[in-house]
């Protein structure tokens, strides 16, 4: 597999940054910047180098030229292929009529930083200790995930591009994070509201010898904990099922950390990978580098940047890319709806990483088909309890479903009949299921040559713990993100279940290329293997802490202070802006009294994750509510024999 694929060659990109836009802001547009240059395009940055800007932000691009400074728009409107990338100030410069070019900026308030947005979006809500401060991770976070928004803004205009449309493209900072952040109001909407856990989550950091690790487990996972921790308080009664230990959890807390305490952190990684327990070590940022699963990947590098020597994080994406069939013809010519109208996607996606991003390309125009059986559906459609959970019907809308049961012979022969239909498979199941299904890269693209097969995943498709279950959190932990949202002892601290943010910041990094890929094996007839790890997402958002490091500054700590009992604000880069940090009913109620584009209604009328950006000449709209099982089966499987 190749680093990155090229997924954006032929992309010329100019990254026009006004230096009153907010630094989060800059920031973002800097992180697209930089992975569309990582991703094959050829990227022009404007501007002189901000000395106390983190290298991160520059890398791989080129100084533009002055003829292309003084006439962007001239410049992007001699070619399809160019995009202009702008990060506006107040007030800043207008760049002129872009109807005819593609667009895409990224804006926010002047006063913007990441505390900003962390309580904005309600994301600071869901870290740290209920009966304390709200917690924002040092570093940069919150811009270089609405960074992985742009990416997929540039990846829609690319897509525009190759099918004759062009357009302007605006990624809203708060309005991207409170897509991520989709949960809480989601449960507020449903009458269940969450908040951060803390030290009292199922999935706290627990103290060992040196340091601490993530104690993530499902209930599944009960009987491999009890052989672990081999205590028999364990085997009380009291633990038996899964409500008795959620009213005994300090109990069972208590008996881990103090199995835990005389143990190293490699020792309970061990032990965890070898009991197939989702749990891992915490490690730091400098920890990275050495990582024996991400030096197997090669997620990061070194640099030499201005004598110093700068850990580098690499694409977060391997590719493999086989030739197929050329296409019959061009699609280009034609301006289309949306980037990805007549593109068909199936999604064998569970709970977030994989739904939430089918969910995303569905928004762009895709016709995406949810498949379950009933003796395997989505586990999000029973997660709150009951079988109607609001998560499943938040983030599995504008779907079609059928129910396919591909372990049958019957149901497997379905599925690759609508694999012969469709443009990209999108799947995140444990490592080996695709394999023993009979249902690998090879087997779809022998029916499909130009399919494209999107594998998201824990920790990548190879290496020492690429088959060791992960959820949101264990990534959180073992990418540097926990130990960088800590109190002032340092305790690391882990967002649980209420958030799990690597499952939602891989969703835009996955639909962002995702689409590009789609785009190629449509334009050039090759089939594409993704390899999409979300712990390497993660790790790429910890780029800037690495480059502050290893230039000898400790990345800034973001404090929010009481404004009223329960009530806690951020204050802006103008040092008198106050920002209150919103719970999961206040993100919903921003939402729905401003215009907001996180959340919105399903043509039914119930509340559903909206878009992390929007079109000024196109509208995103919900086709419908989440589907039932098996719900579209007359209308999908009839058509795919068809079309066949």
């Amino acid at each position: 597999m190749s680093v990155g694929g090229g997924l954006f060659a032929g992309a010329e990109i100019l990254e026009v940054v006004d230096p009153g836009a907010s630094l989060p802001a800059r920031r973002a547009a800097g992180t697209a910047g930089r992975l569309a240059a990582q991703l094959g395009a050829t990227v022009h940055r404007t501007g002189p180098d901000d000395p106390d800007a983190p290298a991160f932000y520059r890398a791989g691009k080129r100084t533009a030229a002055d003829e292309v400074v003084a006439d962007p728009v001239a410049w992007a409107a001699e070619r399809p292929s160019r995009i202009l990338l702008l990060a506006p100030g107040p007030g800043g410069d207008d760049p002129g009529p872009t109807e005819a070019i593609n667009v895409v900026e990224v804006i926010g308030d002047a006063w913007h930083n990441e505390a900003t947005l962390f309580a904005a979006s309600g994301l600071a809500d869901l870290f740290g200790d209920p009966d304390r401060a709200p917690l924002v991770p040092s570093g940069h976070w919150a811009s270089v995930t609405v960074g992985y928004a742009v990416l997929g803004a540039l990846a829609s205009a690319k897509a525009l591009a190759v099918r004759g449309g062009s357009d302007t493209i605006t990624v809203d900072g708060v309005d991207a994070l409170r897509w991520v952040n989709w949960k809480a109001p989601a449960m507020a909407w449903a009458g269940t509201p969450i908040t951060r856990e803390g030290s009292t989550s199922p999935w706290p950091a627990v103290e060992c010898l040196d340091g601490h690790v993530a104690f993530v487990y499902t209930d599944r996972d009960w009987e491999a904990i009890v052989e672990m921790v081999d205590d028999d308080r364990l085997r009380h009664d009291r633990f038996a099922n899964r409500r008795d230990r959620r009213a005994h959890q300090g109990d069972f807390l208590d008996v881990v950390r103090s199995w835990a305490a005389d143990k190293s952190r490699s020792e309970l990684d061990d032990l965890f990978h070898r009991h197939a327990v989702p749990g891992t070590a915490v490690l730091g940022p400098s920890e990275l580098i050495d990582d024996v699963t991400l030096r197997h990947r090669r997620a990061l590098t070194t640099e030499r940047v201005g004598g110093v020597d700068v850990p580098s994080p690499v694409v977060p994406l391997r590719v493999r890319a086989e030739p197929g069939r050329p296409p019959s013809a061009e699609p280009g010519g034609t301006p289309v709806p949306l980037p990805l109208s007549g593109v068909r996607v199936l999604d064998l996606g569970v709970l977030t990483a994989g739904a939430g991003t089918s969910s995303l390309l569905a928004d762009l125009g895709a016709e995406v088909i949810k498949v379950e059986s009933r003796t395997k559906p989505d586990m999000f459609r029973f997660w709150t309890g009951g079988d109607d959970s609001p998560l499943f019907h938040f983030s599995n809308r504008s779907k079609l479903g059928v129910d396919i049961d591909l372990k049958d012979p019957a149901g497997r022969a379905a599925f690759l009949d609508l694999v012969a239909t469709a443009d990209a498979v999108i799947e995140n199941y444990r490592r080996g299921v695709l394999e023993r299904l009979e249902l690998d890269f090879d087997t779809l693209r022998s029916v499909n040559p130009r399919i494209v097969l999107a594998s998201v995943t824990g920790q990548g498709l190879t290496g020492p713990r690429a088959g060791h279950t992960t959820f949101g959190s264990t990534l959180e932990a073992s990418s540097g993100l926990s130990a960088l949202t800590a109190y002032d002892d340092g305790t690391p601290t882990i967002s649980g279940a209420n958030l799990n943010f690597p499952d939602q910041t891989v969703c835009l990094f996955a639909g962002a290329v995702i689409t590009s890929a789609i785009t190629a094996s449509r334009s050039t007839g090759a089939g594409h293997h993704l390899d999409i790890s979300q712990r390497d997402v993660a790790v790429y958002a910890c780029g800037p802490v690495l480059d502050q490091l290893a230039n000898g500054h400790d990345p800034t700590p973001w404090r929010l202070r009481r404004s009223a009992p329960g009530r806690w604000v951020a204050v802006g880069d103008d040092g008198t802006t106050n920002v209150e940090a919103l719970d999961g009913a206040g993100v919903l109620a921003a939402c729905r009294a401003g215009g907001s584009s996180a959340v919105v209604e399903a043509p039914d009328g119930s509340l559903v994750k909206g878009f992390p950006f929007t079109f000024a000449h196109r509208r995103l709209t919900i086709s419908g509510p989440a589907p039932a099982i098996g719900a579209d089966n007359d209308l999908v499987l009839t058509s795919s024999r068809q079309r066949s």
